[in-house]
């Protein structure tokens, strides 16, 4: 109940006069980006939940300050509400996709003068046909680091080191899905950005072991570096 009471006040924080425009333009980026390059719509929806908490936490006056509680309870629920805010994204996301399908199911159903086209509709191929091992490591690693930068981004006090920040990431997400699309490019005589999710991506690379292996630990040092910020930025002495 305290940290549901921490949240909805958190999100009651007056909104700034000026709006972070360098901030949502990174998220969107960052967001849509990983989308279309990788379709990893969780890992987004991960980073762009941390973009929206980030602009609660940064509000004038930051009502986080007077929460009557201890700082190591601050810190913890500053991580709980990032991923609070997560699952309520994506279960709005899944109740909209839910009623767009329902709605034209009865559409299509109301032409095809019954239900039966769901019966006959094809269903090729395995759900998970297009996955491997890898292809869900890597998911699992990108989630974490989505969630990670996120976090990152609401620690920076200062306004431009937090934009020179997030340029760095649009830059580095960039050239983390060019880099593991290069092995099939190269196999296949093609330029392409492809999903680092799918089996073809790593059936290009001679060592997609190795690949896995960097993204776990890129993915572990990030989620590190932002719990030592968030220690450094609830550091009792500062108050």
């Amino acid at each position: 109940m305290q940290f549901l009471n921490y949240f909805k006040m958190v999100l009651r924080a007056p909104r700034p006069k000026a709006s972070p425009i360098a901030l949502w333009i990174a998220g969107y980026f960052v967001f849509f980006f990983g989308i279309y390059a990788g379709k990893e719509i969780i890992a987004s929806f991960a980073f762009l939940a941390g973009m929206v908490m980030c602009y609660y936490f940064n509000s004038t006056p930051n009502m986080e300050a007077v929460f009557p509680v201890n700082h190591r309870k601050k810190l913890a629920y500053r991580f709980l509400s990032s991923l609070l805010m997560y699952l309520c994204m994506l279960v709005v996301v899944f109740v909209v996709g839910v009623v767009v399908f329902l709605i034209t199911a009865v559409f299509v159903s109301i032409s095809e003068e019954g239900f039966d086209w769901i019966n006959k509709t094809p269903v090729e191929g395995d759900i998970f046909g297009g996955f491997n091992v890898y292809g869900l490591l890597f998911g699992f690693a990108y989630l974490i680091i989505m969630y990670s930068a996120g976090m990152i981004t609401g620690f920076f006090k200062k306004r431009k080191t937090r934009n020179v920040w997030l340029a760095c990431l649009c830059i580095a997400v960039v050239l983390a899905f060019v880099l593991m699309s290069l092995p099939y490019c190269v196999e296949n005589g093609v330029f392409a950005l492809v999903s680092p999710v799918s089996r073809e991506c790593y059936e290009a690379m001679s060592l997609p072991w190795l690949s896995t292996v960097i993204w776990l630990l890129i993915a572990f040092g990030a989620l590190g570096t932002v719990i030592y910020m968030g220690i450094r930025h609830y550091d009792p002495k500062k108050f």
